[in-house]
């Protein structure tokens, strides 16, 4: 199967909020989801304490964790993004022409910058979103596919290959 295609901001951006949030340190995230729920629980709490008491001491104590959460929602919800789009912009190489030989054997990949045949044993997993599949070499190196690259039915090929070649992955 052969297929070609140009990294979208779009599919750039898909991925990464795919490999942030599919992450294999399962243990870390587990780790980081139970801080964010006892802190939202925390705050809350805080919050509650702060209504019915109705002193303004504890509002003035509780602003160094109204501003630090505030600023965590900045960071996530504002700079993360526009770190990725920045990152696409600035760096032409993912925007290029990029084509793709798919087999059985390998995968020959080529554009202007690079001709390489990667073959299967190379990568360790795959996730997949809605827009693109990611093939991964390392826990942060990947291969970026886009479905829009696909006629009708090649995605499902596709899958259905990497299935077979990273079974165990």
């Amino acid at each position: 199967m052969k297929i070609s295609y140009h990294i979208t901001r779009e599919d750039y951006i898909d991925a990464q909020k795919l490999h942030r949030s599919k992450s294999p340190r399962a243990f870390v995230r587990a780790i980081v989801l139970v801080g964010k729920v006892l802190a939202g629980v925390g705050f809350l709490t805080l919050l509650v304490l702060a209504a019915v008491d109705h002193d303004r001491k504890v509002w003035s104590n509780l602003a160094p964790l109204i501003i630090l959460l505030l600023a965590w929602a900045f960071v996530m919800l504002v700079w993360v993004p526009f770190n990725w789009r920045r990152c696409y912009a600035k760096d032409p190489r993912l925007q290029q022409e990029i084509s793709a030989d798919i087999s059985e054997d390998c995968i020959h990949l080529q554009s202007d910058v690079f001709d390489s045949n990667v073959k299967w044993g190379l990568f360790v997993r795959f996730l997949e979103s809605d827009r693109v599949f990611l093939l991964y070499q390392t826990n942060r190196m990947v291969n970026l596919f886009p479905k829009t690259a696909f006629a009708p039915g090649e995605a499902e090929e596709f899958r259905q290959i990497l299935r077979r070649k990273l079974p165990d992955k």
